[in-house]
């Protein structure tokens, strides 16, 4: 449980990280006009997602036998209550950097 508490916290971390950086660069380098609803909006649909994951993550922590359960029907060898909330730092923290990027004007050159 201790586990899965500081992982929330990581976790709100790099919302807020998305967050800040995403309504800087739509009203900085986008130049768009600041919405309190739209910004209210993303903050709701993040709440219910991290919400989503957190609550897996306890149910799977608390009994196990689900997470091997549905593991087996996936045919997802190993999936556990830590893969579910490391994959939502994986995803949010994915988001965060591109935001950053976004922020900084930086541009990414793939290379064939």
């Amino acid at each position: 449980m201790k586990d899965i508490l500081m992982h929330c916290l990581y976790l709100g971390i790099l919302i807020a990280i998305n967050i800040a950086c995403s309504t800087y660069y739509n009203i900085k380098v986008k130049d768009i006009k600041f919405d309190i609803n739209k910004l209210l909006e993303g903050i709701y649909k993040s709440a219910i997602i991290v919400f989503s994951f957190v609550g897996l993550t306890y149910v799977f922590d608390k009994i196990p036998y689900v997470v091997e359960s549905i593991g087996l029907v996936l045919g997802i060898e190993g999936l556990s209550s830590m893969a579910i909330m490391n994959g939502a730092l994986v995803m949010y923290g994915g988001f965060a950097v591109k935001s950053l990027y976004d922020a900084l004007k930086v541009k990414v050159i793939k290379r064939a």
